[in-house]
């Protein structure tokens, strides 16, 4: 299931190049790390979360920690219970091995004026055949959102990352941020209006190429709570 793992104390400067080798050891399950402590993105052909890489071109550059008054503890069990469903474990330290995903949520002062969030992800990667992709959560500095919100953004871009399109249907508000701390994905197929990313996987669930299960996708990359695979 969706875990939380413990944490440790939170280092200040931005990351670079290789990660911790005095990181702890995580269990052998797929790891979301949530990287509140700010990042040096560089960029490649293909994301590598272990050693800080991109292959999307918006993300490449520093990403300042995150200053807001709550952190990873607070966004990362809000998470986990959006993903409680599934054999996904929350980190918010950097693991000691990869693969694993990681989602940067960074203070950031180039938002558009009246914005409070935004998010950039890889191109959805259908059936997560890239364990270890990278996705960014922006939040202003005066923003009012709370962690909550915070979570919503973050649950949505590791979604794409797992290979859901990113019109894919989580039972949140995610224009005003409605965050329930219990929500979860549905288990049913709804259409695609934006566009499709992922039809071969649509087509084995849905019937259709343009519509998606989400809850049964990521059930297959991530495999179920209480169930082996």
């Amino acid at each position: 299931m969706a875990v939380l793992l413990p944490l440790a104390t939170a280092t200040c400067g931005a990351e670079s190049g290789q990660s911790d080798t005095d990181a702890p050891e995580v269990p052998s399950l797929r790891v979301l790390y949530l990287n509140f402590g700010g990042v040096v993105l560089s960029r490649a052909e293909t994301d590598d979360a272990t050693t800080n890489l991109t292959e999307v071109d918006a993300l490449v550059g520093t990403h300042p920690a995150h200053a807001g008054p709550f952190g990873c503890e607070a966004v990362g069990s809000v998470v986990a219970g959006h993903f409680a469903p599934f054999e996904l474990e929350i980190a918010c330290e950097r693991p000691a091995a990869g693969p694993y995903t990681m989602v940067i949520v960074s203070s950031s002062a180039a938002l558009p004026d009246g914005h409070d969030l935004r998010w950039t992800a890889p191109s959805p990667d259908c059936g997560n055949t890239n364990e270890s992709n990278v996705g960014l959560v922006e939040v202003a500095p005066a923003a009012s959102l709370d962690a909550q919100a915070v979570a919503v953004a973050v649950s949505h871009v590791a979604g794409i990352t797992y290979g859901l399109d990113e019109g894919h249907h989580f039972p949140l508000d995610l224009a005003s941020f409605d965050a329930s701390p219990d929500a979860t994905w549905f288990d049913m197929c709804f259409p695609i209006f934006d566009d499709v990313s992922c039809p071969e996987q649509n087509l084995a669930n849905c019937g259709v190429e343009d519509s998606q299960n989400s809850y049964v996708e990521l059930a297959a990359v991530l495999g179920e709570r209480g169930r082996d695979g």
